[in-house]
């Protein structure tokens, strides 16, 4: 099992305490939510982990 990575979202704020640069991306194996480091909140977004990710687009710059 490997350790959750944490990246912090900047200027984001809180929807629950309202605190500034306080909440961070956690990624794990399974999911990734957003977590706030000062009251604890946690936010899932929804049907995320039902999908996988996939090509959204290609780009050509020579097609006419």
């Amino acid at each position: 099992m490997t350790k959750p990575t944490r990246r912090f979202i900047a200027g984001a704020s809180c929807p629950k305490c309202n605190e500034q640069d306080s909440l961070a991306m956690v990624v794990t194996e399974d999911s990734s939510y957003v977590e706030c480091v000062e009251c604890g909140h946690v936010q899932h977004e929804p049907g995320s982990d039902d999908q996988t990710p996939g090509l959204i687009a290609t780009f050509n710059p020579n097609q006419d």
